[in-house]
């Protein structure tokens, strides 16, 4: 037999990047002889190694792998890139396994947690800092995709999160940058090799704002300056060909203008949205340019940064109940007259009006001929116009979204109390970030308190830390509780966890997460729910379903049945209990793979359900 050491260098990387090898195994390897220890540093294997153990992480038109070829990583104390050669595909493989052994660890801990603390997410703050907040964006986006072929359903849930939290993070110091210093390129600390036209520090901010809400969507700056620019040239292209056919003594800006509002409304379509007006996504910017229409502010916004693009320069006008533009005409008129002014509805058609058509609804005449609003006001305006459309629109009913919101409102305004009572509130409720709830609540000052009737700071924060005492102690206490389909009680249990249903009587979808052998709730919910009603009443096993439209329910056995070939559930906690989706070919049936934590507490479900339909072909 030859000896691995007379086998050559080719014949070896073969054996190593066979597949049947880990990083673990490679390493060890390399510890024999100093040659294995050259060979186990080649870019060749550890690329290999890479792809086998995160398949479609680096497809070709992915930005992780666009990050890659730019990243700037430090080694023994020599920076290289990782479109170098010289550089080993290894380090970047440990920075890999780091990252997402971190995401794994957030769901051994956190699985019992229906919202988690921010605390025991800065460890990704510290990752940030070692590997760059690109890197570590773009791995956790990459994760999250659809085709991301390693990626379970689980490590697509908690990368969410935590890509939630720093991209949060990183929207944070942009906008304070911003608000701060107008001029600084303020939402964008990642290398880039694209050259876009510099934009206003107001579009900017909306766009940082749209970033906030959409934190899992590469939204291009480059594309909103592409289409500002295109937009400027063909009212500049409009601007030209209709100059040399009209009197002469019409001024170059009033034909600007006249040619702004034939593009922007009759060409391109923009619109008020007024069917639709408490969307949110009228309030995003891309959303706004691609469907045409939008609120006033955000139209404004728009047409504001085109008019730049071609000299003219508009005002923010913070009109009470609707946003203005402000032109100011040189018709060589004194300011005390007020008629150079003329005021632009963006929302209805681009219609001027005059300061005299305006004031009749205004107290405070300053407002239109005082100095234009600034972006730290615009921005805050779009915040709390964000704030009301959801709850108008009812989109703020979720807790993920009404905390987004929240959240936003106080980074831009930190001391207005009632957004700290709000946060205060839905922290104490759910449970969870209490000492920043703590914190929150020694911002109110007295006089707010004595305005809302609450207690003092001291009153507040007794019962937080209260809060946070029995929070503590219930995770030390915690144990879960396991469910055997063999034990005597459990012998009714028809269903199992995983198993997609229908019910009987709303006719919605859903997976089963859980289940008790009799209906756990009581007696005031049962009389509610019209239980007695059903053939056995309580007497009969009920199950928690995460159902299509978002919700989560407890529905009795009677009303549920299996559901045959269904699309896909979609719901937010899907990843947090399931690991994958399975469809079984040979017996044509759906069901969701619990995973570890869910399949600890029911560990006989799984094969519960594939004895199910083995035994009930549809």
């Amino acid at each position: 037999m030859t000896a691995l050491v007379n086998l050559p260098d080719s014949v070896l990387l073969d054996m190593l990047t066979c597949g049947c090898l880990n990083a673990k195994d490679i390493l060890q390897f390399g510890l024999t002889c100093s040659r294995f220890h050259t060979l186990t540093l080649s870019n060749i294997i550890w690329k290999k190694l890479f792809d086998q153990t995160w398949p479609g992480l680096l497809k070709k038109d992915g930005s992780f792998l666009k990050v890659l070829n730019t990243l700037t990583v430090s080694h023994d104390g020599n920076t290289q890139t990782a479109s170098s050669a010289y550089l080993h595909w290894k380090y970047i493989y440990q920075q890999t396994s780091e990252v997402i052994a971190e995401v794994w660890n957030l769901y051994e801990n956190h699985f019992i947690d229906d919202q988690i603390d921010d605390k025991f997410l800065t460890v990704f703050e510290c990752l940030i800092k070692k590997y760059t907040y690109s890197f570590l964006r773009e791995l956790l986006l990459a994760s999250c995709e659809e085709h991301c072929q390693f990626s379970d359903l689980t490590l697509k849930y908690y990368s969410h999160k935590v890509l939630r939290y720093i991209s949060w993070g990183h929207v944070a110091k942009g906008l304070k940058l911003l608000i701060d210093d107008g001029c600084k390129e303020a939402e964008d600390n990642q290398h880039s090799v694209e050259m876009v036209r510099q934009l206003s520090s107001v579009i900017r901010g909306v766009l940082l704002i749209e970033k906030w809400f959409n934190f899992d969507t590469n939204l291009s700056r480059a594309s909103i300056a592409n289409f500002i620019a295109e937009v400027s040239d063909k009212v500049l292209f409009h601007f030209k060909s209709v100059k040399s056919s009209t009197d002469k003594n019409e001024l170059e800006a009033d034909l600007l203008m006249k040619s702004l509002k034939k593009v922007f409304f009759d060409d391109l379509g923009f619109c008020g949205n007024a069917d639709d007006y408490y969307n949110i996504t009228n309030s995003f910017l891309h959303h706004v340019i691609k469907s045409r229409k939008g609120i006033p502010i955000l139209l404004s916004i728009i047409y504001r940064e085109i008019a730049s693009n071609i000299g003219i320069k508009l005002d923010c006008i913070n009109y009470p109940q609707h946003f203005l533009l402000r032109w100011e005409r040189d018709t060589g008129m004194t300011d005390k007259d007020h008629l150079c002014y003329r005021f632009i509805d963006v929302f209805n058609g681009g219609a001027m009006k005059t300061y005299s058509e305006l004031t009749a609804g205004v107290r405070d005449v300053s407002i239109l001929t005082g100095p234009e609003a600034t972006t730290y006001e615009v921005l805050c305006r779009v915040c709390r116009n964000i704030d009301f459309h959801a709850k108008v629109s009812g989109q703020s009913s979720g807790n993920d979204m009404g905390l987004d919101v929240l959240n936003l409102c106080i980074l831009l305004m930190p001391d207005d109390y009632e957004y700290l009572l709000k946060r205060i509130n839905k922290f104490y409720t759910q449970g969870f970030n209490l000492d920043l709830a703590i914190e929150d609540n020694r911002k109110i000052k007295i006089k707010e308190r004595t305005t809302v009737s609450l207690p003092s700071c001291k009153e507040v924060e007794n019962i937080l830390l209260t809060a946070k005492k029995e929070n503590e102690k219930r995770r030390e206490n915690y144990s879960p509780s396991i469910h055997l389909r063999t034990c005597p009680a459990n012998e009714g249990v028809k269903y199992a966890v995983g198993m997609i249903m229908k019910h009987r009587r709303y006719d919605y979808q859903c997976i089963i997460r859980g289940w008790d052998n009799f209906c756990d709730m009581p007696q005031q919910w049962i009389l509610h729910m019209g239980v007695d009603e059903l053939e056995r009443k309580d007497k009969q096993p009920f199950y928690h379903v995460l159902v299509n439209d978002g919700s989560e329910r407890y529905a009795a056995e009677d009303n549920l049945q299996p559901f045959c070939n269904p699309d896909k559930v979609k719901h937010k906690e899907i990843g947090r209990y399931f690991s994958k989706f399975v469809t079984d070919d040979s017996t044509n049936y759906s069901y969701l793979m619990p995973n570890s934590q869910l399949a600890l507490r029911y560990p006989q479900d799984s094969d519960a359900t594939r004895d199910f339909y083995v035994g009930h072909p549809f």
